[in-house]
């Protein structure tokens, strides 16, 4: 793995739709047990903005006042981000879909923690939404080959 960019899985107690055709299940069964399951396009219908980037759209969430912020990503399947990095650290959450950044594949449920100034492209994989927190603001498009 390389310096700089550390992943983990998905924790099994994470609570995942058990019906992809359910819409915000306020089921008895799932309230009998203090559980809540979102349907799995619940974040895409917010606005989100067209990226520069062809199959790739984009939503701030919140914008930090030093700098950086949450913002929300969806991805067309085959969709990519050029090589690129950034003067602060990135989290990246994936809540659908599979997503490759680097040389690690994401899978819903995944997140990867990304060091500033770690030269990192993005692809979906599938159609995929994902969740990025950014430590300050800024991206510094890469040449193929450059290491920053």
């Amino acid at each position: 793995m390389p310096s700089g960019i550390h992943a983990s899985r998905a924790h099994p107690g994470i609570i995942r739709p058990a019906d992809a055709s359910c819409p915000p299940c306020h089921h008895p069964e799932n309230q009998a047990h203090g559980q809540y399951r979102p349907h799995p396009d619940v974040f895409i219908r917010l606005a989100l903005e067209p990226h520069p980037y062809p199959g790739a759209d984009f939503v701030w969430l919140r914008r930090n006042p030093d700098g950086g912020g949450s913002a929300l990503l969806k991805l067309a399947k085959g969709a990519k981000l050029p090589l690129h990095q950034h003067p602060g650290t990135e989290q990246v959450f994936v809540t659908a879909g599979k997503l490759k950044v680097g040389e690690h594949v994401l899978n819903k449920g995944d997140h990867l923690f990304i060091d500033a100034h770690v030269p990192h492209t993005v692809e979906a994989l599938q159609a995929t939404v994902y969740l990025t927190l950014s430590e300050t603001d800024g991206v510094e498009l890469l040449e193929p080959g450059q290491t920053g």
